[in-house]
């Protein structure tokens, strides 16, 4: 439903600032990811697909919605979080799954993370 922006009642404005832009330096170890896995893993699911990249969590086809844009907004997911893994670990494909960066955050947005399967059920929650 579409409301008018004179129907709303009139909101003072505020002042809302942050301080950004400090320079920072950050020395942490993290597990290193394996960039050309993670293209072999995109050309994978895009063979199955039928060339298309869906989300396994939602079914989202973003390039159907902003076009080769939309493809960039895939990321490929681990199901076992690399946190777990011990290093130098092999990680088969099917331990991968393709997501809209949206339900990427969504899973990622928990400790544990959450499951593809969970993301289904709030969605399917939500759906009214």
């Amino acid at each position: 439903m579409l409301v008018e922006a004179d129907a709303k009642p009139e909101v003072e404005a505020e002042e809302i600032t942050g301080k950004e832009g400090r320079i920072l330096t950050r020395l942490h170890v993290y597990k290193e990811r394996d960039r050309k896995f993670a293209r072999q893993v995109r050309d994978h699911y895009r063979r199955a697909n039928g060339g298309k990249l869906v989300c396994e969590a939602c079914g989202t086809v973003p390039v159907d919605l902003y076009g080769e844009a939309g493809d960039r907004s895939m990321e490929a997911h681990h199901k076992v979080p690399i946190e777990e893994l011990q290093p130098d670990s092999i990680t088969p494909v099917t331990e991968m799954a393709m997501v809209c960066a949206t339900c990427h955050r969504v899973i990622h947005s928990a400790k544990p993370c959450l499951t593809i399967e969970q993301v289904r059920a709030l969605i399917a929650g939500h759906a009214s």
